[in-house]
This record gives C-alpha cells, sequence and structure tokens, in this order.
C-alpha cells in the first residue's frame, strides 16, 4: 500500500479588501496571490509561434503527429509519425505557397474546415509563421451557419478535408468574399473545373506545399497582441457569436496549465478526438507542442473510438462527462453480464478501493492486489498506461469520478472554463482524490462571484454562492463585430460573467452548482435551471439525452427522453419485447418503467417537488446536428426542439389537466 496524500487547508488565496457589495471576495491561485497574473509562463515564448519555434530547436526529430495506417483490406495499423520536423517544413511550405501565390497579406483570415487531422495542426501553424488568422469552421455545422462565419468574418481563403470541397463550392454563390478553396485531399479535374466555373479557384494542400518549397518566403511572424483565432462558438439561439482569443491569451492558458501541477512532460501521448475547433481541444495540443509531445489523431469514427485508443496507448485522456459515460455503460454492462464470481470480485474489489480513497490513499495504490486480479482489464481498454484523465466541458458527477479512478487505477483531473477565457480558469490538483468540485484558479485567473438574488444564491451566504466572473490574461476581448454582446458579458475592468453558478468551498475550491442561464418561471413563480436538471436525469440508467420543458403557464416540469438502447435492449429481451428503440419507445410499459425511474432519479439527488417531471414522451430519434437539435458542442438548441416536439409537449400538458381535472370532479 502507498503513502497517504494529504490535501491542504485551502488551495486558493482570497485577494485582501477585495469584497465589494454584490460581488464575493477574488480568490486567486495561492502561489500568485500578489504576482502578475501573465508572468507564469516563459518570458521568451509571447506567442504560439514562439512556442513551436521553441519545441523545433529542442525537440526537431522527435514525433510530433501521426494517424492510423488503413491497410488494402480496409483495416486499420499502426500509427504514423511525422516529426516536429516535418511539420515545420510543411508549415513553411504552406505559407510561402499561400502568401506567394493566392494573395493572403498580414491579418487575412483563413478558414479551416476538417476533422481533427495534421493538416489542421500545419494550416493553424502557417497562420502562426506568416501572420494570418486561423478560423475554424465546425465539420458538422450546416451550409447556413457556414455561409454566415464565411461573410461574417470576411473569409477569403479555406483549408479543408477533400469532402467538403464540394459543399463549399456549392454555397460560394452566397460568400463573395470567398476565392481560393485548398484540399487537404487530393482533387479531380471535375472538382476544379466546377470550382472554376463557380468562380473560385481550387487546388490541393500538396500543390501548395510544393509551390512554396519552390519559392519560399521569410517569416513573417504574429506578435502577442494579434489574433490567435476567432472561434465561433455554436449558438443556441441565434447566429454564433466570433469570440477573439488574442496570441497572448492562447500563452497565457498554456501557461497557467503547466503552472498548475498538471505535469505534463516530453513523453506524453495524446489522442485528439474533440473538435479542434473548440478552444479546449486547441489548448490541449498547444500544451503538447510546448513539451515536444507525440499526437495522435482518430480516424474520424466515433464508434470505434476506443480501436484508436488501444493501438495509441495514451498517457492521458481527455473527454466531456458523456464520453466518460458511455465509458461507464459499457464496463457496467459488462460486469452484469458475467454474472458470478467476476461481478463479485468486481464490486469486491471497487469499495475497497473506494474505502482506501476515502482514506486518502491515490487509484493507483489503493488496492493493489484487486488493480491485478480485476482492474488491470479495465485498464487495458484504455490502452494500458493512462496516468490521468482530465474531464472538461460540463460538470462530472462524483459517482462518475470515483468509477473513472478505480476501474482506471488514474487520478481524474476535472478542469472549468468557457471558450471566452481560452478553456480553463480552473483545473483540480492531480493528488485530489475528493469530488464535486471543479479545482481552484489556475495562475492566469482570478475569480469572484456575482450575487443571483432571484435565484437566491449570494455572496454572504456561509459559503459564498453566485454567478461565477473571471478576469486575468486568458480572457477573450469581446465578440467580433458584436460590441452589444460584448457588453452584456465582459466589463470595462475585464471581468467577464459567464453565465454558470458557482460556490466556493471551504477549502478554497470551486463547485458549479446551476446556471443562471436558460431559467424560466414556472406558473407559480417558482425558478426552474433546466440545465443544471438535465444534468441530474441524464445520469438515469436508462437515459441517453434529456429535454427538460416549462414555461410561465405551466404548473410543472415534463421532458423528452431519448432512451439508451444498450441499456434498455436486455431489459426488454428478459420481458421477451422487441429489442429495437422504435417499438420500445412505443410500449406503455417502457414508458412507466422509465418514468418511475426519472422520478426515483429526482428523489435521489433531492430535487424540489416542482423540479421533478410529471411526465415524459419517448423519442427514438436522437438530438443531433442533423436535425438541427444540438449544436455541433452538443448543447440543447431549446427553441428549436420546442418546435420538434411541440405536439407532444402540449399533449403531455393536455393529459396531465385531464388528469388532475379527474381528481377533483
Amino acid at each position: 500500500m502507498g503513502k497517504l496524500l494529504k490535501r491542504p487547508e485551502s488551495y486558493s488565496a482570497i485577494v485582501p479588501n477585495s469584497k465589494v457589495d454584490g460581488f464575493s471576495e477574488i480568490y486567486r491561485n495561492k502561489e500568485y496571490a500578489d504576482k502578475d497574473l501573465s508572468t507564469t509562463y516563459d518570458p521568451e515564448i509571447k506567442t504560439l509561434y514562439d512556442l513551436f519555434e521553441n519545441s523545433l530547436s529542442k525537440f526537431g526529430d522527435r514525433s510530433c503527429m501521426g494517424t492510423r495506417t488503413v491497410g488494402a483490406d480496409g483495416k486499420p495499423g499502426n500509427f504514423e509519425f511525422q516529426t516536429y520536423k516535418e511539420i515545420g517544413t510543411r508549415r513553411d511550405n504552406l505559407g510561402s505557397g499561400l502568401r506567394a501565390n493566392y494573395g493572403l497579406n498580414r491579418g487575412d483570415h483563413v478558414g479551416i474546415f476538417s476533422i481533427n487531422r495534421p493538416e489542421w495542426i500545419i494550416a493553424e501553424q502557417a497562420g502562426h509563421a506568416y501572420s494570418f488568422v486561423g478560423i475554424a469552421l465546425y465539420a458538422t455545422l450546416g451550409p447556413n451557419a457556414i455561409e454566415f462565419i464565411i461573410n461574417h468574418a470576411e473569409i477569403g481563403v479555406i483549408v479543408a478535408g477533400g469532402k467538403h470541397i464540394p459543399s463549399l463550392i456549392g454555397v460560394k454563390k452566397n460568400c463573395p468574399t470567398l476565392r481560393v478553396l485548398v484540399s487537404m485531399d487530393d482533387v479531380d479535374e471535375e472538382t476544379i473545373a466546377k470550382g472554376k466555373q463557380e468562380g473560385v479557384t481550387v487546388v490541393s494542400m500538396s500543390t501548395v506545399e510544393s509551390e512554396g518549397a519552390a519559392s519560399p518566403v521569410p517569416h513573417e511572424p504574429v506578435t502577442p497582441d494579434d489574433l490567435g483565432t476567432i472561434m465561433y462558438t455554436s449558438g443556441t439561439t441565434g447566429d454564433p457569436k466570433g469570440v477573439m482569443l488574442t496570441q497572448k491569451t492562447f500563452i497565457a492558458e498554456v501557461g497557467g496549465v503547466m503552472a498548475h501541477g498538471v505535469n505534463f512532460t516530453e513523453n506524453e501521448v495524446h489522442l485528439s478526438y474533440l473538435p479542434l475547433a473548440h478552444s479546449f481541444e486547441r489548448a490541449v495540443i498547444a500544451c503538447m507542442m510546448a513539451v515536444g509531445a507525440q499526437v495522435g489523431f482518430f480516424r474520424g469514427i466515433v464508434p470505434e473510438l476506443f480501436d484508436d485508443i488501444a493501438a495509441l496507448r495514451p498517457t492521458f485522456l481527455v473527454g466531456a462527462p458523456r464520453v466518460w459515460g458511455r465509458l461507464y455503460d459499457k464496463v457496467t454492462q459488462t460486469i452484469e453480464a458475467a454474472g458470478g464470481l467476476k461481478k463479485k470480485l468486481f464490486w469486491m474489489g471497487y469499495n475497497r478501493k473506494i474505502r482506501f480513497m476515502e482514506q486518502g490513499f491515490a487509484p493507483d495504490n489503493a488496492s493493489p492486489f484487486f488493480d491485478k486480479l480485476v482492474f488491470k482489464k479495465t485498464k487495458a481498454r484504455l490502452g494500458g498506461r493512462v496516468r490521468f484523465i482530465l474531464s472538461g466541458s460540463a460538470p462530472l458527477d462524483g459517482t462518475l469520478a470515483k468509477f473513472l479512478m478505480v476501474c482506471f487505477s488514474c487520478s481524474v483531473v476535472q478542469g472549468y472554463g468557457l471558450t471566452e477565457n481560452c478553456a480553463g480558469c480552473c483545473i483540480t490538483a492531480m493528488d485530489d482524490m475528493k469530488v464535486g468540485h471543479v479545482g481552484f484558479p489556475m495562475t492566469c485567473t482570478e475569480i469572484r462571484l456575482a450575487d443571483l438574488p432571484e435565484m437566491n444564491y449570494l455572496s454572504t451566504d456561509e459559503e459564498p454562492r453566485g454567478e461565477v466572473c473571471l478576469r486575468g490574461p486568458n480572457v477573450f476581448l469581446g465578440y467580433y463585430k458584436d460590441p452589444e454582446k460584448t457588453s452584456e458579458v465582459l466589463a470595462d475592468d475585464g471581468w467577464f460573467r459567464t453565465g454558470d453558478v458557482g460556490r466556493w468551498n471551504k477549502d478554497g475550491t470551486l463547485s458549479i452548482i446551476d446556471r443562471a442561464k436558460n431559467i424560466f418561471k414556472l406558473a407559480q413563480g417558482e425558478y426552474v435551471a433546466a440545465e443544471y436538471l438535465e444534468g441530474v436525469y441524464i445520469r438515469n440508467v436508462w437515459a441517453m439525452q434529456v429535454f427538460v420543458y416549462g414555461d410561465s403557464y405551466q404548473s410543472c416540469l415534463v421532458g423528452v427522453i431519448v432512451p439508451d438502447i444498450e441499456m434498455l435492449a436486455p431489459w426488454a429481451k428478459s420481458k421477451g419485447k422487441p429489442e429495437d428503440l422504435a417499438s420500445l419507445v412505443a410500449d406503455p410499459e417502457v414508458h412507466a418503467m422509465i418514468l418511475e425511474s426519472i422520478k426515483a432519479s429526482a428523489k435521489e439527488n433531492n430535487l424540489k417537488g416542482f423540479e421533478v417531471l410529471k411526465d415524459i414522451h419517448l423519442s427514438a430519434e436522437p438530438f443531433s446536428t442533423e436535425n438541427d437539435l444540438m449544436t455541433p458542442s452538443f448543447k440543447l438548441r431549446r427553441p428549436q426542439l420546442k418546435a420538434f416536439y411541440k405536439e407532444k409537449l402540449d399533449g403531455m400538458y393536455e393529459k396531465l389537466k385531464a388528469e388532475e381535472a379527474a381528481k377533483t370532479a
């Protein structure tokens, strides 16, 4: 058994005399309580260009970025890597070719439209070396949003995956600034001719690189105050907003991560699968480049993600709670199916490790005996050498966090942040086994909470509560061409209101407990935080997706649930029912069973009476970007969901009213 880990009395420092009316005191990382928050990284590295150049000089011959080869039979093989020098050469060639032959000048906007792959990063790095601003387009965005971003950002050149070239040619007629499409893959003469017909030049990336190699252009690198990107957030309503992040914003974020104790080294191996159009993955990639680590890219086939993980054998994994939830479902389903002694040993070992972890032992030494007997097999699902898991984008349920620690014998580090602050403002300590919080401020951020009296969250509470507000060098400049929306969330003194509700814990950690946005009143005046409730109900074993609905004309909540067929099918088989989702969602017995389970979840989580779903509609059609019910970052589009299910929502309320009337008749 290893030694006990000790938690400090407090992880944060309170800035003296920082309490003002309506806000909590200001909290900082205690190592930077009175320091300049922009000094957390190497003073010689001020831009992402500097960062990569530094890595080229130190790690030039090391493996940098890799992809899996696919054989003639269509089966994937091993990962093959390009070195830092090879990536640097391709960056120079692409940037030179774009600058010399395709009319790009300093400050011009270049779109990048692809799944994660080395060419994505090469295009971005070319922007840093030649002062173009890379602007990501989501691979799952529909044509309307793509057209909006191209026109809003006045993009002239787009570097894109080959499969996106035809659709981009198709939107050219509505995008007057678009003039060049650079395909990451080979293009045929027919596609080139079609582009010419529509008034846009189509050329392969390999051709541009060859042209650049033949006519090299000296670097004209970015400066710290130059834009690093305009990152368009997928709006749940209306058009996307362009978040302006500078070069020094990204460097502050990298420094904040490095100084926080995550301890990335040149031996790291990272699997890139979270969209590079998100600030979270971009920040992780920057950290990998900073230390000379390896990045492998998944093949873009989501159902085969864990096969890519097993092939690459990463040293850490990043993901969102929905990813870890699916992993939890798969592991527990396997254990339940095994039954007998295997099931007994698993849960015996699980409970033993939990007990020792609660005493302060790390997951990798809480029970060496059961690690060898049971959890070695579960750890192998992630390649066998994952030393920590980093979870972000939404609060991670405490039960799920413990499950990951136990089954994969590694630390689970939870981060919190938004696109507007370059992905991260808080991270938990590597050796902190306590769950239910998102850690403490990074060294590049200071945090305070704003009173929300209408929700009864006050900075004067015993444990201060309120809307999370951030300030620091990693906070964005504002929304591109939108001063009105900028002024709604970003104050003149630099404080950014996140829309999330936090609570300061006595140990200086922050817990995210609610949302200030997406709040509505029921008929009796109770405030409902829909996203919070969806976060509770999604943990129900039968639920894969949940939409909570209500408004000021209704006295109760109803919901739409897409059941998890992987969990529901075995139950259906045991009952002799059809195992397809379309049949099951129409079955009254299934409806009654899931509704009862949902109400039990509400009770287990101590929800108030008005927060309990009184009825549910079961849907066989998942919420997705294809049916416009989710954004590309997997947030619910509430107006679209309301319209899509209007008949079902109205029907549930009519049914509930009829039942209530029958009771009083």
